[in-house]
C-alpha cells in the first residue's frame, strides 16, 4: 500500500470518479511542447522542454512526463524524470534540482485518480517513493517539507521599486556603487565559466561539492544562448568577484545560482548584482522577478532576500513512499552539519571532483 508523509490523500466516491488515462511522454519530442505549457498560467520555467534537456543531458535521468493530451495541446502535465541510482535509490522526482515545479491543469480533474497511475508505474519501475516540489493539488498533510519563495512585481516605475527596497539595502547599493563596482550581462561561454569559478568558491564555503561543470556548459548551451537566460557578473578593478544566472520564461525572471567571491563582501557586490537586474528586466517589460528557493532554516538569505519588498510564500514539497518504509521522509532533506565541515576543508579541485561523481545520484 502506498502511503504519503504523515497522512493520506482523500478518494472521490466512485459515483464522482472521472478516470482519464495518462499517457508518458518525453518533452524533448515535441518542438510545440514551450507553446503547449505556455497556456497554463501556472507553468514556470522549469517545465520548459530546455530545462528538461539540461537535466537528462546532465545526469543521465529518463524523462518520464506524465500527460493528458487531447488533440494537439495537453489538457494535464504532471512532469517527472526517473532518477536511478545504486547510492539513493531508484524514485520518481518532479523534478531534480528544480526549486518548484507543480503539475499543470486546464481543467479539475481527480488528482488521486492520477497519482495511483503514477504509483503504478513507479512501482513497476521499483521506484522507493515519488516526490512533487510544489502543490500537487491535494490535501495531504503535512508536507514532507517545506521551502521559501520570494517574488517581486517589477512592472512598476524603476524609482518606486528602489523605494519598496529596506533602507539598509538601498544603503549597500549606494555603497557597492560608490566603491566602483560594475555589472556586466553577458551570454558567452566565457561569463559561464566564471561564474562556475566563483561557484565552485561558494559551494566549498557552505561546505558543498559544486555541481558539475558539465550542468553549467549545459545551461549555457541549451539556455543562455537560446536567449532565454543571462549570466551577471560583478567586477571589482578588472576582478570579476560576484555573479549569477537568470532564466527566463514568459514574463518572469528567476535568479538560479548566485555566487561571491568572500574577499570582497565589504563592497556588497551581491545588493548592487541584484538591483541591475531588476533594472534590467524592468526596462525590457518583465513582470514577475523571483529569488528562487530559500531553506526555511537559512535565516541569513532569507534576511537578504525579504530586503527588497518580496511577497514570501512558503513552497511545499510531498514525498509519496512506495515500499512502505518507517524511516521518516524529513531525513532525506536535511543536511547533517558533520559532512558540510568535512567538505569545507577540502580543496576545491577535489570537490569538483566528488561533485561530478555524486550530483546524479542526489537529484
Amino acid at each position: 500500500m502506498a502511503t504519503i508523509a504523515g497522512s493520506s490523500y482523500p478518494v472521490p466516491s466512485r459515483t464522482t470518479m472521472i478516470t482519464k488515462k495518462l499517457q508518458i511522454i518525453n518533452p524533448l519530442d515535441f518542438p510545440e511542447w514551450n507553446s503547449w505549457i505556455s497556456k497554463f498560467p501556472e507553468s514556470t520555467f522549469f517545465h520548459t522542454a530546455e530545462w528538461a534537456k539540461v537535466i537528462s543531458e546532465t545526469y543521465r535521468y529518463t524523462p518520464h512526463y506524465f500527460a493528458i493530451r487531447e488533440k494537439d495541446s495537453l489538457a494535464a502535465l504532471i512532469p517527472m524524470m526517473e532518477v536511478r541510482s545504486m547510492l539513493t535509490g531508484n524514485r520518481g522526482v518532479s523534478l531534480p534540482f528544480s526549486d518548484y515545479c507543480q503539475p499543470l491543469f486546464s481543467e479539475a480533474l481527480p488528482m488521486e485518480n492520477l497519482l495511483q497511475q503514477i504509483i503504478d508505474f513507479g512501482q513497476k519501475q521499483s521506484w522507493k517513493w515519488v516526490e512533487f516540489r510544489g502543490s500537487c493539488q491535494s490535501q495531504a498533510k503535512p508536507a514532507t517539507a517545506y521551502f521559501y519563495r520570494h517574488q517581486i512585481a517589477i512592472a512598476d516605475e524603476i524609482e518606486t521599486l528602489f523605494s519598496r527596497c529596506r533602507h539598509s539595502t538601498r544603503t549597500n547599493i549606494k555603497k557597492a556603487r560608490k566603491s566602483g563596482l560594475t555589472v556586466h550581462i553577458e551570454r558567452s561561454p566565457a561569463a559561464m565559466d566564471e561564474f562556475y569559478r566563483l561557484n565552485c568558491l561558494t559551494r566549498k564555503r557552505h561546505g558543498l561539492p559544486p555541481q558539475p561543470h558539465a550542468f553549467f556548459k549545459n545551461v549555457q548551451k541549451n539556455i543562455v544562448e537560446k536567449g532565454l537566460g543571462s549570466t551577471f557578473i560583478v567586477s571589482h578593478n578588472n576582478r570579476n568577484i560576484a555573479a549569477a544566472v537568470a532564466f527566463e520564461y514568459a514574463r518572469e525572471i528567476i535568479i538560479k545560482y548566485a555566487a561571491y567571491d568572500i574577499r570582497y563582501q565589504q563592497y556588497r557586490p551581491n545588493n548592487l548584482m541584484i538591483w541591475e537586474a531588476i533594472r534590467h528586466y524592468n526596462e525590457r517589460g518583465f513582470e514577475t522577478f523571483c529569488f528562487g528557493r530559500t531553506d526555511i532554516e537559512n535565516n541569513g538569505l532569507r534576511q537578504f532576500k525579504n530586503g527588497w519588498g518580496v511577497t514570501e510564500e512558503k513552497i511545499p514539497y510531498f514525498r509519496i513512499d512506495l515500499l512502505g518504509e518507517k524511516k521518516s521522509p524529513e531525513n532525506y532533506y536535511k543536511h547533517p552539519g558533520v559532512h558540510n565541515r568535512f567538505f569545507a576543508k577540502m580543496p576545491v579541485a577535489l570537490l569538483k571532483l566528488l561533485g561530478a561523481l555524486l550530483y546524479r545520484h542526489a537529484g
